[in-house]
């Protein structure tokens, strides 16, 4: 009797499933052939998204990104027109963005990444009208060390390092704005790629990727965008 009552007990408790055999399942989603430009489909909750776009919106003072400055001067440029929102020293935003950048490189790229610090993340808002021209992140010119290490050491400060990862979040729903597709280029091959308008899908990539934001047509789109740098270049 004893022993029919545990079977009973014992069939009604659920089983956990069988281990699934083969390879895990990779986070990264390769968009070029050698993985300069990878997708991560973070399933972040939209609540999270408005909750990163309200915090800029809240706490950031917005610059309007049609001007660029030079050797200290303020000029005019059409490379860009944007709403940029920089982060403030002691954001969390950064610091929960560093987890995921950190996965990211651990699993595709292995740079020599040292931090992504408040002053390297943003929001940038495109409203109708607004885009940003072709452009990379770094230049080959700011990759190569510009004199050689002396005896007395090598100087490290914010000047030796450049950006190795750029990181692009989609804050917006895709139906919140039509336009405003973000286009990569391959290095390589030269052939090019549209990234994923779906609300939080992560773009990751090699600074040096020339890529571009169409026109918005209608709506807004709010995006999360910041570098990792690193030391550089040898």
């Amino acid at each position: 009797m004893a022993n029919n009552l545990w079977k009973n007990v014992s069939s009604s408790v659920p089983q956990p499933k069988p281990k699934q055999s083969g390879a895990p399942k990779r986070l990264l989603t390769p968009l070029f052939l050698g993985s300069s430009v990878v997708q991560w489909d973070t399933k972040l909750p939209a609540v999270l998204c408005d909750e990163i776009i309200n915090h800029y919106l809240t706490h950031s003072r917005e610059h309007h990104g049609k001007t660029v400055r030079t050797d200290g001067n303020i000029q005019e440029t059409n490379h860009r027109k944007t709403i940029t929102r920089w982060s403030l020293p002691g954001d969390w935003v950064p610091s929960f963005m560093s987890n995921y950048i950190n996965i990211a490189n651990d699993e595709n790229f292995q740079c020599d990444i040292t931090a992504l610090y408040y002053t390297e993340c943003h929001m940038l808002e495109y409203g109708p009208g607004h885009y940003y021209d072709w452009h990379s992140d770094t230049s080959y010119e700011q990759c190569t060390r510009a004199s050689s290490a002396t005896w007395s050491g090598t100087r490290m400060n914010y000047t030796d390092h450049v950006r190795k990862l750029s990181f692009t979040l989609q804050l917006s729903d895709s139906d919140d704005y039509t336009g405003g597709e973000m286009q990569l280029v391959n290095n390589c091959t030269r052939d090019s790629t549209f990234i994923s308008k779906e609300r939080g899908s992560l773009c990751i990539f090699d600074s040096r990727v020339p890529h571009r934001v169409k026109p918005v047509k209608t709506g807004k789109r709010y995006a999360l965008v910041g570098w990792a740098l690193g030391p550089k270049w040898k």
